[in-house]
């Protein structure tokens, strides 16, 4: 049976990846500062879930909204249009997974605050060029003025009636005499509509390879990158392409897979209490599944780098994969929520909602991209649902293809040393050298003898190339970590200046190892993981049913060898929902109970993790399963029992108890004991949780008490509360003679919150908390350190065009192994709506307490066939040192070909730098109110003036003092304590903005940059301040002048030959003539001098004079042809070897010393209806060489 099972999959996943095609697709969320808007809803009581409409008079932005309460998300359903919240539930057991959980309720608000955003227009509105009054539906196609010829109709070369799309496919040519022959393309199209009547289509189709994820800094994801066709019937559904894969409920199988493939589901046989429902997929999964532990740092918010579960240092978190957990909770991604990811370089940063300390407990479920082996994934499924009967069944499989590895190159001798290895083992590490030909563009090694002079001992080791006639090697490094190898990253100048990075060797002292790196390379085993599992529900009556799981795994860690794991599991049990009780004093209550037994064997081993995320630290023992087989740990056999009981009224009043008992061989035997409890007694709401485990693991017993309680007194408008909690983990030996401990505190906390429903939101908080640990000797537990924690968090509206957020937390923190510690962490968001609209101002303010990774950075040529499409050139061996190095390489100034074969690429390294982070964001836009515009006298010459300002600073410093931590200016960026920098100004201020006589505008703008290398740190300053004039003169003539100083600044603590400072001063008139709505010409004269003041070439001048004139014909609908022609006369008074300089290729900017002429025609042709075609010639003429000439052709189809 599995075998044709097998064949039919693959037959399946054949055919569905004759199927698929790519479409990126981005979404912009606008963010309009008056269009901010917020309503209360209404919580019912009882419900896990609150769904709502909103309704605007415009349109409501669904990713704008969000809710009051902290860490609460909110899903909105297009189809429908409404929104939804989900609530959480208190621990309890949970049921059969077809069934709702059940947890009890915890306190909830009675009714919340929702804000949201809209556009500034409805988007459904109905929309006529005329008014209906004037239809006459009788003789309306008799209407000479009418008729259906008036109808607009979307451009078009293919008409597909029933399917809307929009898209277009694009084909271009390149060529000339300082290129080689270039072709692209590129294919956009979205499709939407009814094939049949009863069949929908849905695509989104792209040749577009994007090489890089999407932001991880909003809850819904720009999912540019993704490909897919959909089909959909009301018993059937089909999609190819990008496919996102998540299991149905299941106890014992969890996955969510994004794969290239494609998946079907069916529904059969619907009718009253008969139904069933078949999936199968099939396709090549994207990435592996990992669940790692994050080790916090006292005080820093991030970024914390994740790894690979096998080590790997530098991987790619697939977008939307992650579930980040804090504490034991699930939180909400978004830079207005718990926190960020850059996927790309899998850094996790989390947002001032969090103060993350030593005590924080991280862990990150994720997908993340792999290609050492193409992995195929088959899934089929089907359940079933009879009366009160429910089944369902389930197979898994995902495998590594041994013989399909595209980023893992393997010959026979590794394919022999991979099938030697051990069955346990899913990685080895082989020698990483190879002995190769000179090559000047890597770097590569000497093999060399080295004598320790303190032993006298000899051994071979690798050392930068200074030979190119003795034995040449390309020589891979792998991170073993801190003291584990001889080598490690070469800080010498002479070293790091080369294009890649450089190991030098560092021999051990005393016999131990000073180096992080060794010269070997990591072979990964190629894995297969199977799991079928089923099982059975049965609905006793309404409010009881029993279970049953069974699972069965087969684990193979290396495909090079035949021997592979299997395993098995079971669950079964039974559970209660809501049962009306008839005792007593519980009349209004309702009964909630489960009961459960779960077995695993010693080889079972899950596709994904299906336990509770605290599962293993609520055992006092480390992890216990690994969902890819690997960790090193001896399998054993595990045995649950769960049983659980409580009632629950409403919100505020219920109780519950759980009991737990664990028994795994060797590791843990022990006992849980849950109790969970709330009550309201008048105004005075009560609320506690008491957890027990006694366990014993190995040699040593586990006594564990955690809990805490809480009162609140909720009438008036302020809210008073306290709260304790303690978490006492005791860890020690039966003879008690070495005591240890995971986790022993206890916590005091007051505070003062307004009420729920309140419209101005507040909360005050205080919070005392003693940490011990075991001393010296772990015979008794001493103390570790004391923090105090002040936070104040305030919401509100002011007045209608004012909207206030403030979070502010302050910690003190001292402690017996280190300094004391204090933390500042804010975040301020302040939006204003003044005059009408007129005067609108929106600030945002983060401070917090984070790190900035050291980069490094390398010149790749880009790939053959693409030359052309690169940033930058290699100048050749301008120090004649033999090898390619970083200051040999030089920005292209030109489009040509020759001058762009290499991209520079950022490399992040493993080194991090602890700084305070300081984020500043202020917009205001300044007009007067619009009745004064139609006034006289003062108001009048107001209205002719208005402001638009923008600034965007990030910085990052180890500057410790209060001031220089708050505030956003308070810096130089030649301070060495600046690490980094980003800072974006820009204000304009306009006169006669909307009139079409005469205006003028000032500008000025100011762009810093400033980041942190391996090799020191690199500065950019671009700042200009501009003057623009315009006058019509005539009915047909316009005039412009502008008028530009501006200085380009580069500073580089490790490159000083690439060193300047270009003082620019810049006057541009401009002549406009046009006779007709079709024609129009265009002279302008500019006049450029540039100056070089700072640096190895001080001095270095150049004057530029510009001549240019462009005709432009217009005919609407048809073509547009544009001819321009410029002369450009330079002054340079640097010699020829400064041409070439660093400096002498700013100031030129492609240009040559004398007289230089280029010159440009442009076509742009529409053929038929969606069909258009350009057609481009361009050349130049440098003085001193030959003219150069660049011709491109483009069709474009609209669909």
């Amino acid at each position: 049976m599995l075998p044709l099972i097998r064949c039919y999959l693959r037959c399946f996943l054949l055919l569905a990846l004759l199927a698929g095609s790519a479409w990126a697709r981005a979404q912009q969320r606008p963010e309009l500062m008056s269009s901010r808007r917020c309503v209360w809803v209404r919580v019912p009581a009882g419900r896990d879930t609150t769904e709502f409409v909103l309704r605007d008079s415009l349109t409501v932005v669904p990713s704008s909204v969000s809710v009051s309460v902290p860490g609460r998300a909110v899903a909105y359903d297009r189809t429908t249009d409404r929104y939804r919240i989900l609530w959480p539930s208190s621990r309890v057991a949970s049921p059969e997974p077809t069934e709702p959980e059940l947890r009890l309720p915890t306190n909830r608000p009675d009714s919340v605050l929702v804000c949201y955003r809209v556009l500034p227009m409805r988007l459904g509105a109905p929309v006529a060029r005329r008014p209906r009054g004037l239809m006459d539906t009788i003789s309306f196609n008799n209407r000479p003025f009418t008729g259906y010829a008036g109808l607009g109709q979307q451009e078009q070369i293919l008409s597909t009636p029933g399917i809307n799309k929009t898209g277009n496919l694009t084909r271009g040519v390149s060529f000339g005499n300082a290129q080689n022959v270039f072709v692209n393309s590129a294919l956009n199209l979205q499709l939407e509509g009814k094939l049949t009547e009863k069949i929908g289509l849905t695509a989104a189709i792209s040749d577009q390879n994007v090489p890089f994820q999407p932001e991880g800094n909003t809850q819904q994801l720009q999912e540019f990158d993704r490909i897919y066709i959909t089909l959909t019937h009301p018993n059937w559904a089909l999609t190819a392409g990008d496919v996102v894969l998540r299991n149905k409920p299941d106890y014992f199988l969890r996955f969510y897979k994004n794969v290239q493939g494609a998946a079907a589901e069916a529904q059969f046989w619907q009718r009253p209490g008969w139904r069933s429902s078949t999936n199968v997929a099939a396709g090549v999964a994207k990435g592996k599944f990992a669940s790692t532990t994050v080790e916090p740092i006292e005080n820093v918010q991030g970024p914390y780098r994740l790894r690979g579960p096998n080590g790997e240092q530098f991987i790619i978190i697939l977008a939307n994969s992650e579930r980040v957990y804090l504490d034991g909770r699930l939180l909400v991604r978004g830079f207005d929520n718990d926190y960020v990811i850059d996927y790309n370089t899998a850094e996790l940063t989390f947002s001032p909602r969090h103060l993350i300390t030593r005590n924080s407990r991280i862990r990150v479920d994720y997908e993340y991209s792999d290609f050492n082996y193409a992995r195929s994934l088959y899934h089929l499924s089907h359940y079933q649902e009879a009366g009160r009967l429910q089944l369902h069944a389930n197979y898994y499989r995902e495998a590594d293809n041994p013989d399909n590895s595209p980023n893992l190159t393997l010959d026979d001798d590794d394919r022999d040393f991979l099938r030697r290895l051990p069955e346990n083992v899913s990685i080895a590490a082989t020698p990483g050298a190879d002995s190769v030909n000179y090559d000047r563009r890597q770097v590569q090694y000497n093999r060399v003898r080295y004598r320790d002079p303190a032993t006298g001992e000899q051994r071979w080791v690798f050392e930068l190339l200074t030979d190119s006639t003795r034995s040449v090697y390309n020589v891979r490094f792998t991170d073993v970590g801190e003291g584990n190898a001889d080598y490690v990253l070469s800080t010498d100048p002479n070293k790091t200046n080369a294009n890649g990075r450089v190991y030098e060797y560092v021999p051990p002292i005393g016999g131990v190892a000073r180096g992080r790196y060794r010269p070997e390379r990591l072979l990964p085993t190629p894995l297969e993981k199977q799991l079928i599992s089923a099982g059975a529900n049965f609905r006793v009556d309404s409010t009881t049913s029993v279970f049953v799981d069974v699972a069965s795994s087969d684990l193979d860690l290396n495909r090079f060898s035949p021997q592979s794991d299997q395993g098995h599991s079971m669950r079964v049990g039974y559970a209660v929902h809501d049962k009306p009780l008839a005792v007593p004093g519980l009349r209004n209550y309702r009964l909630r109970s489960a009961m459960d037994y779960e077995y695993t064997s010693r080889r079972f081993s899950p596709i994904d993790r299906y336990r509770d995320i605290e599962f293993d630290r609520n055992w006092s023992t480390t992890a216990t399963q690994q969902s890819n087989g690997i960790g090193g740990r001896l399998s054993r056999e595990d045995n649950i029992f769960n049983f659980a009981v409580g009632a629950a009224k409403d919100l505020n009043n219920h109780f519950g108890y759980r009991v737990s008992r664990r028994y795994r061989a060797g590791e843990v035997s022990g006992v849980q004991h849950w109790f969970d409890a709330a009550q309201r007694v008048g105004d005075v709401e009560l609320r506690g949780s008491l957890f027990l485990l006694g366990a014993e693991a190995g040699r040593r017993r586990s006594s564990w008490t955690r809990g805490e309680g809480a009162v609140r007194y909720a009438r008036g408008p302020v809210v008073p509360g306290y709260a304790y909690r303690f978490d006492k983990n005791r860890v020690a030996l039966p003879s008690g003679d070495s005591l240890s401990s995971a986790n022993y505190f206890d916590e005091h906390a007051v505070f003062l919150q307004s009420q729920d429903s309140a419209r101005t939101k507040y909360r005050l908080d205080y919070t005392y908390r003693r940490d011990r640990t075991p001393n010296a000797e772990q015979t008794a537990l001493q103390l570790r350190g004391t923090a105090q924690t002040w936070q104040g968090q305030l919401t509100t509206r002011i007045g209608r065009n004012q909207d206030l957020s403030l979070l502010a937390t302050y910690r003190d923190l001292l402690a017996r192994d280190s300094a004391r510690q204090r933390t500042a962490l804010g975040q301020l968001a302040w939006n204003v709506a003044l005059l009408q609209g007129q005067v609108r101002s929106e600030l945002t303010y983060n401070v917090a307490t984070g790190r900035e990774p050291k980069r490094d950075y390398v010149f790749i040529p880009v790939p053959s066939g693409q030359q052309g499409q690169g940033t930058h050139y290699y100048a050749g061996d301008l120090n004649n040192n033999g090898r390619q190095d970083k200051e040999e390489f030089l920005e292209a100034a030109t489009p040509d070909a020759v001058f762009r074969t290499h991209i520079k690429v950022f490399l992040f390294t493993d080194t991090y730098v602890t700084a305070f982070t300081n984020r500043f964001g202020y917009r205001l836009l300044l007009a007067a109110p619009r009745e004064w515009r139609d006034g006289s006298g003062w108001r009048a010459m107001l209205a002719r003036f208005s402001n638009v300002s923008s600034v965007n600073l990030d910085r990052r410093t180890t500057e410790k003092s209060l001031s220089a931590r708050l505030n956003p200016f308070a810096y130089q960026t030649n301070d060495e304590q600046l690490l980094s920098l980003n800072k974006l100004l820009r204000n304009t201020l306009y006169f006669n903005r909307s009139n079409p006589v005469f205006g003028a505008e000032l500008t000025v703008l100011q762009n810093q940059q400033k980041t942190l290398l391996t090799t020191g740190t690199d500065t950019r300053n671009l700042a200009s301040q501009s003057v623009l004039l315009r006058r019509t003169l005539a009915q047909s003539f316009t005039s412009r002048l502008t008028a530009t100083r501006s200085i380009r600044e580069n500073s580089s603590t490790y490159l000083l030959t690439r060193n300047f400072r270009i003082r620019q001063y810049e006057v541009a008139p401009e002549l406009s003539f046009q006779p007709t709505g079709t024609w129009r010409f265009t002279g302008t004269y500019q006049h450029t001098t540039k100056e070089n003041v700072f640096g190895p070439e001080t001095g270095a001048r150049g004057a530029f004079d510009e001549l240019g004139v462009e005709t432009r014909i217009s005919q609407v609908n048809k073509r547009t042809v544009t001819a321009a022609s410029r002369y450009v006369r330079v002054a340079y008074s640097g010699d020829q070897a400064s041409e070439a300089s660093v400096v002498g290729l700013e100031i030129l900017q492609a240009l040559r010393p004398g007289n230089n002429v280029t010159w440009t025609i442009n076509l742009e042709q529409r053929l038929s209806n969606g069909l258009n075609i350009t057609i481009s010639y361009d050349g130049r003429k440098p003085d001193g060489l030959r003219s150069i000439h660049t011709g491109r052709m483009q069709a474009s189809v609209l669909f």
